[in-house]
């Protein structure tokens, strides 16, 4: 149970803000090219490849977070409890 909490509480700010950030991004690149590109130059759309990096660095973050995991349970198993 604790674990999936865990995993929620971390999974939901990380999407968020990658989202946010890749927002962000892409509006200043946008207001940029608006600004320099001639009048008339087609607007480029992001690549598979932006995706494909976006997606790579998603699943690192995630796979850190999974390998913390059993840190977690062996820090709260029961046995590891001392009164004092």
């Amino acid at each position: 149970m604790l674990s999936r909490v865990v995993l929620l509480e971390a999974a939901v700010p990380l999407m968020t803000a990658t989202m946010v950030a890749a927002a962000i991004a892409y509006a200043t690149s946008l207001t940029a090219f608006l600004r320099l590109a001639p009048a008339g130059t087609a607007i480029p759309q992001l690549g598979r490849d932006y995706y494909t990096i976006m997606g790579i660095g998603l699943a690192v973050a995630f796979g850190v977070i999974t390998l913390t995991l059993p840190l977690l349970r062996r820090m709260t198993a029961p046995s590891t409890i001392r009164f004092e």
